[in-house]
């Protein structure tokens, strides 16, 4: 549920607040991000293509499974002369890590939460390479994941 506006200039700019967002260009389905309240300032501008990054409330959400082989759809991952017969080996963590990256990047918030598992992100944070509106939309919630291990 969106928070109005004036409300969100009363709030501790400390506050990091998940809201529902519009729908999603794409797929036409609402996002779940965080926003981090400034104190009422404009948000930063980014490029116009860019889409929202679906972010979801608390790592709690991410199921996916640390084992096993993974295909990936043609949405989510379609480069190379045969995008399907691509598999990643879920035991091996830089193939676990690549997985990640594309999923953040290129996934609704239904695949993030089917395909990363959250402990798992926030151990691989550091050595994901991400562009940086993905990296700043993640961010406050892997600081506050390890704020609280």
């Amino acid at each position: 549920m969106p928070v109005p506006d004036r409300n969100i200039a009363s709030l501790p700019a400390s506050i990091s607040l998940c809201v529902r967002s519009g729908p999603s260009w794409q797929w036409g389905l609402p996002l779940v991000h965080h926003v981090r309240v400034n104190g009422g300032a404009a948000p930063a501008s980014r490029p116009g293509w860019v889409r929202d990054v679906p972010v979801p409330c608390d790592l709690g959400e991410l199921r996916g499974k640390l084992s096993g082989v993974v295909a990936l759809p043609g949405r989510l991952f379609w480069s190379g002369p045969d995008p399907r017969a691509v598999r990643w080996d879920l035991t091996d963590p830089a193939r676990r890590r690549d997985l990640y990256e594309i999923v953040l990047v290129e996934g609704t918030l239904d695949d993030i939460r089917e395909l990363v598992d959250g402990a798992e992100l926030v151990r691989l944070w550091d050595r994901m390479y991400l562009p940086p509106w993905v990296r700043t939309a993640w961010q406050p919630l892997i600081d506050a994941a390890r704020a609280a291990a």
